[in-house]
């Protein structure tokens, strides 16, 4: 696509958000806000390159910060930011209590995600013997062979 297609298809989404009654009274640069935000989770949640998003973003008249532009893509994202990571700390604890309990918490969510992943494997695994016995009282039912 190149910029005069996409600068008009992003004034068609413009005019589509507009359109929206929660939208009617946002300024410009609302819609346009509303509209990178739509973009940006796109590229989040790998969608979409960080080419691509630039490009919208340009036509939109708008630029990538220095430091969002110095991120590799891809590069996984931090959900907090290091005061925030700092504000947690337990007064009196050292930084190496403190990254130990950061080590306890990421080693809790992988077990967590192991956990999940077990479940979902045992819940497919009940499916398929859940048809299984279906077919077995089906093929008694009807006096014929229904299983696979």
């Amino acid at each position: 696509m190149n910029q005069e297609e996409l600068r008009s298809t992003l004034e068609q989404v413009k005019a589509q958000v507009k359109a929206k009654p929660e939208y009617k009274d946002k300024s410009e640069d609302e819609i346009d806000e509303i509209i990178l935000d739509g973009f940006f989770k796109a590229y989040t949640d790998g969608k979409m390159s960080k080419e691509d998003l630039g490009g919208i973003a340009e036509v939109l008249g708008y630029e990538f910060t220095e430091e969002f532009e110095a991120e590799k893509e891809g590069e996984e994202k931090v959900e907090a930011s290091e005061e925030d990571l700092q504000a947690t700390m337990e007064p009196g604890e050292t930084k190496e209590e403190f990254k130990e309990d950061l080590a306890e918490v990421k080693d809790d969510k992988a077990e967590d995600e192991v956990i999940e992943e077990e479940t979902e494997k045992e819940e497919e695994k009940d499916g398929e013997e859940d048809e299984d016995e279906e077919r077995e009282k089906a093929s008694e039912l009807w006096k014929m062979n229904l299983r696979k």
